[in-house]
């Protein structure tokens, strides 16, 4: 006679457990939640996440219209009294 098991536990092993487990339809929406966020947390910590950033002006022009602008200012002149 074969040994009876007990409590219906079958002799699988880690990986083959481990993979049933992930690919089964109950645990499909957190498995695939886990994916999304792992991918969003490596997209955001490499340098492709600077592509999100809206474009900002480069440092020549910045100093071009500082410069400009101190030009037409009208408060920075100092009166001379004679």
């Amino acid at each position: 006679m074969a040994p009876r098991r007990l409590g219906g536990r079958s002799n699988k092993g880690f990986l083959s457990s481990t993979y049933e487990t992930f690919t089964s339809s109950e645990n499909a929406s957190v498995v695939r939640s886990v994916a999304i966020f792992g991918a969003a947390v490596t997209f955001l910590a490499s340098p492709w996440s600077e592509y999100l950033l809206p474009p900002t002006p480069s440092l020549k022009d910045r100093w071009n219209t500082e410069l400009e602008e101190d030009l037409y200012d009208t408060r920075s002149v100092v009166p001379v009294i004679p």
